[in-house]
C-alpha cells in the first residue's frame, strides 16, 4: 500500500514536471523578440540605481551605463547615505557628464524600507517616462544593453523584465548560484511567456514612471525589507502589460555571494518576500515547488525499492532529458555560460535548498536589504 502510494505520488509529481518542461521549450522554441526599432530613438530613458557604500562598484558600472549605445537617456544614482566616498566620485562624475545626476540620500525615515525610499527619490527625480533599474554591483555585459531593453517598450507594455546572470568563479558556491538563478529566471520568463508574469529581478527590469506613480508606487508595500522588484510585478504586472526580453546584449552580470552567510541572507530576503505574493501565485509556485523535491525523492526511493522499475526509469528519465533540453535551449538562446554535465546534480542539490531556506524565509521575523 505506501508503495503505491508512493508510485502514484511520483507519477503526479513527475506529470506537474513534464508539462512544465514541454511549456518551457515550447515557449522558448516560439520566442521571438518584438523590437520596436523604428521609433526606438524617440523613446527618452532614465537608467535608475541605488547604491549603499559601493564605490569600488560604481567605479566600474558608471562608466558602462553612460557608454550606452543610445541616443537620449539620463543616468541617476541615488547615493543612499553613503560612507565610503560614494558622494565625492559622483559629484565628479555628474559635473563631468550632462546626463548623469545623483541623488543623495542622508536619512530614511522611520518605519519605511530603506532601498524603497531610496528607490522612490531616484524615480522621483528622473526627468523621463521609461525607467530601467540595475544594481550597483551590477553591469551591462553589452553596450547595446539600454536599447534591448528598451525596444520592448510599446503603448501597451509597463513592464518589461530582463534576465540578470552571476559571474563565474571556482567553487561549489558559485555552481549553485548560478543554477539557482538559471532555474528562477526559467520560471518567471516561462510564466511571463504563458501570459502569468508574477516576479522580476531589481538587477535587470524596467517600468514607466507614470504607471509607477499613478499606482503611489510601493506605498503599499514600504515597510516590507526587498520587494521592490517582484512584489511590484507581482501586484500590477498582467499578460497584457508585460513582456521579457531574451537576447545575449541585454544581460546583466553580477558579482555572486562568495560567503554561505551572505548567501543565507540574501536568500532569505527573497523567499521571504514570496509570502506577500497573490494567493494564485503562491499556489501555482508552491505546487511547482512540491512537485520537483516529490519527483526527487519518491523517484530515487521506487528505484532503490525497484518498484515498478520501467515505469519508474521511464519517466525519471523523461523528467531528466527534458530538463536537460531546457536548460540547453535557455542557455543557447542568452550565451551564458552553464555546466550543462552537473544540471541532475544542481537540481538534485537545489530540492534542499528549496525546503531548508523555505522553512528559514517562512519563520523568519527580520530580514535586512544590506
Amino acid at each position: 500500500m505506501v508503495l503505491e502510494i508512493l508510485f502514484i505520488t511520483f507519477c503526479l509529481s513527475s506529470f506537474v514536471a513534464i508539462l512544465l518542461n514541454i511549456l518551457s521549450l515550447f515557449k522558448l522554441s516560439k520566442y521571438k523578440s518584438k523590437e520596436h526599432i523604428l521609433d526606438i530613438e524617440d523613446k527618452p530613458v532614465s537608467i535608475v540605481v541605488c547604491a549603499h557604500n559601493e564605490i569600488e562598484n560604481l567605479k566600474v558600472l558608471v562608466p558602462k551605463l553612460l557608454a550606452q549605445a543610445y541616443v537620449d537617456f539620463e543616468v541617476i544614482i541615488v547615493d543612499d547615505r553613503s560612507t565610503d566616498g560614494s558622494y565625492e566620485y559622483l559629484l565628479e562624475e555628474q559635473s563631468k557628464h550632462a546626463n548623469m545626476k545623483m541623488v543623495r540620500v542622508e536619512w530614511t525615515p522611520e518605519h519605511v524600507n530603506e532601498k524603497k525610499y531610496a528607490l522612490t527619490l531616484g524615480i522621483k527625480g528622473a526627468k523621463n517616462d521609461l525607467l530601467v533599474f540595475t544594481d550597483a554591483d551590477c553591469e551591462p555585459i553589452s553596450y547595446n544593453w539600454l536599447k534591448k531593453m528598451v525596444s520592448q517598450f510599446n503603448g501597451k507594455t509597463d513592464f518589461v523584465l530582463g534576465f540578470s546572470y552571476y559571474r563565474e568563479h571556482p567553487g561549489f558556491l558559485n555552481k549553485f548560484i548560478r543554477h539557482e538563478t538559471l532555474q528562477t529566471a526559467l520560471l518567471y520568463v516561462t510564466m511571463a511567456l504563458l501570459g502569468i508574469p508574477y516576479m522580476g529581478v531589481g538587477r535587470n527590469i524596467g517600468y514607466k514612471r507614470s504607471f509607477f506613480l499613478s499606482r503611489k508606487g510601493f506605498n503599499k508595500i514600504l515597510k516590507v525589507t526587498g520587494g521592490d522588484d517582484d512584489l511590484f510585478v507581482n501586484r500590477y504586472s498582467t499578460s497584457k502589460n508585460t513582456t521579457v526580453v531574451l537576447d545575449p546584449e541585454s544581460v546583466i552580470l553580477s558579482e555572486p555571494k562568495n560567503k554561505l552567510g551572505e548567501l543565507i541572507t540574501q536568500k532569505i530576503r527573497h523567499i521571504s518576500v514570496s509570502k506577500l505574493y497573490k494567493f494564485k501565485h503562491k499556489l501555482l509556485i508552491g505546487l511547482i515547488s512540491i512537485s520537483k523535491i516529490l519527483f526527487w525523492i519518491t523517484g530515487l526511493s521506487l528505484i532503490i525499492l525497484t518498484y515498478k522499475i520501467y515505469w519508474t526509469v521511464g519517466l525519471f528519465s523523461i523528467q531528466l532529458l527534458l530538463l536537460l533540453s531546457v536548460y540547453d535551449r535557455f542557455t543557447k538562446i542568452l550565451k551564458v555560460k552553464y555546466e550543462i554535465w552537473s544540471l541532475w546534480f544542481m537540481d538534485f542539490v537545489y530540492i534542499s535548498y528549496l525546503i531548508l531556506f523555505s522553512l528559514r524565509a517562512f519563520t523568519a521575523r527580520k530580514v535586512r536589504w544590506y
